[in-house]
């Protein structure tokens, strides 16, 4: 009698696809492919063209703030429309946010 291996399908999570991503846009990517409900998103997608619109940008914020802890606008995501530009704004904002606080933290 023969037998064959079971051959699994493989999955690929959201954020494979992009070897060089830094963390903070694979959580974005995430963010994005949860938002959009497609299968994957690379830093270098532009909100817009993958159909981008203000309910989804408040989706994003949402998640962003779920995710990194902090603020951010639509009028970011808008302003930074390709995700590895969001990305970057996202990383800064969390390094300020951070230092701001330890800083007012010290003052007390």
């Amino acid at each position: 009698s023969k037998t064959q291996a079971s051959v699994q399908p493989i999955k690929l999570a959201p954020a494979q696809g992009a070897p060089n991503a830094t963390k903070t846009e694979e959580k974005l990517m995430k963010i994005y492919h949860q938002v959009f409900e497609q299968t994957q998103f690379f830093p270098s997608d532009h909100f817009f063209q993958k159909g981008g619109d203000s309910l989804k940008a408040v989706q994003i914020v949402n998640a962003v703030k779920t995710e990194f802890g902090i603020d951010v606008n639509i009028s970011d995501i808008f302003r930074h429309a390709q995700l590895s530009d969001f990305a970057a704004f996202v990383a800064e904002t969390v390094d300020w946010q951070v230092d701001d606080s330890d800083l007012e933290q010290g003052e007390i």
